[in-house]
């Protein structure tokens, strides 16, 4: 046998035995992984239609020449009934039914009758040469039809909502298939392929290249790491075979001794290679296998974040009506429904009043914060002047002001346009910030402003209070940046959640939180800025 058929049936069988090897390592790295399953079998018939090439073209005797001849085409009609029920698997993530892989393989039963038991496939011409007959038009259709059935399931599914990721898996596998089978399905439609090694030849060199852009769809992350090894061992192993197969022919000693050198060289450094790459990828294999725990401990902690925010909502909501209960009956005391009450109980009722509002206020934060960390903080605007909402706030709150002496002053002009506004939650937004005006300030006055500016609206409340220092002005932009993992409960009773809570209204409003201060001890000026449209 001439050195470059030598040389080709050598890597042949090389390439079936790495297709042999691949095989058996994606099916056993996750045998209950559909993809795996389908894509080991394809590969396993790959190796055959290897091994079959190299025995077709190692033997001698005609006879043996046809039978494995014969094995190719049969192997050949295999590869695309094999790659159909893998396209299937990857598009559906399960494998096909048992019907459908019944009906598949069924027209290789009857091609394995064809081919091996009659001449109409193919045939010893005067018992020296092989020819091709009639029926290989049966397998150039057969092969056709299933191809094509799996490319249109590739098409089908990446018409459908995918991920990226998917999409770009089924093109992977589909440009492969083309590489790998557009020239097996040449071989077997031309007439002179029986004589012809050289088309075989170059089928072969197509099937390794399209395998290797299809293995990219079908295995995982890990496997892929793993094929880097696989590869270096290849080049390896060829470059061997390569300097093995060249010392059989050298001239003279020297010659041979030269060889033989290089090829112990190689083999030293291969070996080093090879344990570097263990390594690696037994360092990544570790980093995978921790990135996974850490993603599944995320996982736990997001689901434990939420079963809190349900229940923190689910025991809010439970408190609402007995507190409203509560708050009915006290306000009923208060008005003599029951009796008239001294002046002393009187007192003593109103301080209950507003204990029950506080906590009443307190739970409606909690509400208000289970809604923002699950997403349903829900904004219903109309346009509505500004002004009425003030003068309700000022009315509710001014029995506050009125017991610590305040003066509140209320400058708002009366040509105000009305904004965009959802009228409920800007009413919080306007408690908060007055309110607050009022529990910091221990004397003078607090005062009301609004005015355009542009095409916003902006809206003061400017105190004569404790002022802010830059430490704690600090602080509350850095709640309204961060949120609620910046909150902290103080001895003074805040939190920063009302302020949290008021900065999401106004950013749901397209606008942003207004805080100035001079200093400690010279009050401050607290507000919003809202678009008037």
């Amino acid at each position: 046998m001439p050195i470059f058929e030598l040389l080709i049936t050598h890597n042949t069988l090389l390439a079936g035995i790495l297709s042999l090897g691949l095989a058996t390592w994606v099916y056993l790295d996750d045998r209950e992984r559909p993809v795996n399953i389908t894509f080991g079998a394809l590969l396993m018939a790959v190796s055959l239609w290897f091994f079959s090439y190299a025995l077709w073209q190692s033997v001698d005797e005609p006879r043996h020449i046809l039978f494995w001849l014969r094995m190719l085409l049969f192997v050949g009609s295999l590869l695309p009934v094999l790659f159909f029920f893998f396209g299937t698997t990857l598009s559906t993530n399960r494998l096909p039914a048992l019907w459908l892989q019944t009906a598949a393989l069924l027209p290789n039963l009857v091609i394995l009758l064809f081919v091996f038991f009659s001449d109409r496939v193919v045939f010893l011409l005067n018992d020296v040469s092989t020819q091709f007959g009639p029926g290989r038009v049966t397998l150039t259709y057969h092969f056709a039809l299933f191809f094509l059935a799996t490319l249109g399931t590739f098409v089908y599914a990446s018409r459908q909502k995918r991920p990226l990721y998917d999409r770009t898996r089924l093109a992977a596998a589909a440009i492969g298939a083309v590489v790998a089978f557009n020239s097996i399905f040449a071989v077997l439609s031309m007439s002179s392929a029986a004589q012809d090694t050289e088309t075989f030849w170059i089928a072969n060199i197509a099937l390794v290249g399209g395998m290797l852009l299809t293995i990219a769809s079908a295995v995982k992350k890990s496997i892929i790491l793993d094929l880097k090894m696989v590869g270096v061992e290849l080049f390896i192993m060829l470059t061997i075979s390569v300097i093995a197969t060249d010392m059989v022919v050298s001239e003279s000693i020297l010659d041979l001794t030269f060889r033989l050198v290089l090829l112990v060289v190689l083999v030293f450094f291969g070996v080093l290679t090879l344990k570097s790459l263990i390594n690696e990828v037994r360092r990544l294999r570790e980093i995978e296998t921790l990135n996974e725990q850490i993603m599944q401990m995320n996982g736990r902690l997001i689901e434990a974040d939420k079963m809190k925010t349900r229940f923190v909502s689910f025991a809010s909501h439970q408190m609402r009506a007995p507190l409203g209960g509560i708050r009915s009956y006290l306000y009923m005391m208060i008005d003599g429904d029951f009796g008239k009450l001294t002046d002393q109980q009187e007192s003593i009722m109103r301080v209950n009043v507003d204990a029950l509002e506080r906590l009443q206020q307190t739970i409606e934060t909690f509400l208000n914060v289970t809604k923002i960390e699950s997403g349903s903080f829900d904004f219903y605007k109309t346009r509505a002047p500004l002004q009425q909402l003030v003068e309700r706030v000022v009315k509710q709150l001014q029995p506050a002001a009125d017991r610590k002496r305040l003066e509140m002053v209320m400058e708002l002009p009366l040509g105000l346009p009305p904004v965009m506004i959802d009228s409920g939650k800007m009413f919080h937004v306007l408690v908060n910030l007055i309110d607050n005006s009022i529990k910091y300030t221990d004397e003078g006055s607090i005062r009301l402003t609004a005015h355009e500016e542009g095409d916003h609206l902006v809206f003061l409340v400017t105190d004569t209070g404790r002022g802010l220092d830059e430490r704690e002005k600090n602080n509350i932009m850095r709640v309204i940046r961060e949120g609620l993992k910046e909150v902290k409960f103080e001895e003074t009773g805040g939190s920063g959640l009302g302020l949290h809570i008021a900065n999401k209204i106004i950013e749901g409003h397209g606008g942003e939180m207004v805080i100035q201060s001079e200093g400690r001890g010279k009050g401050s000026t607290v507000g919003f800025r809202i678009p008037l449209s």
